[in-house]
């Protein structure tokens, strides 16, 4: 139950996230995570890897990095969003809704700058 939810809420989280980013990705938006991984190198970081529809045209991978904060349990310290791979060209590609979830989840970008979308957040200094 508690991963339906968490599926649910990143769902929304990604079409918001979208329409902030490339113009190439803002026709883009999540129908949905099919596939979600959450590991905790640490006490204070979650990792979040998973697969999600856009639209009806196909899937891609996401990551999202959250480092939380010890002393401020109401906002993160750092999170780090990326989603989709690019194509020869440099353009965002999805990927076949029939490609096995373990092969996409494998060829995802190992590098920021091989994501068609890849922001950093992080809590303002004070």
């Amino acid at each position: 139950m508690l991963d339906q939810e968490i599926r649910l809420l990143l769902e929304f989280y990604i079409c918001d996230c979208l329409g902030y980013g490339p113009k190439d990705l803002c026709g883009w938006w999540s129908d949905g995570v099919i596939h979600l991984e959450i590991t905790s190198p640490s006490s204070d970081q979650f990792k979040l890897i998973g697969v999600t529809w856009i639209d009806s045209h196909g899937v891609t991978p996401f990551e999202i990095d959250i480092d939380l904060d010890p002393a401020d349990d109401h906002c993160f310290a750092r999170t780090v969003f990326r989603i989709g791979k690019r194509d020869g060209q440099g353009r965002p590609a999805l990927c076949s809704q029939d490609l096995a979830l373990s092969r996409i989840l494998e060829g995802r970008p190992t590098q920021d700058k091989d994501w068609a979308m890849a922001v950093e957040l992080a809590k303002p200094a004070e």
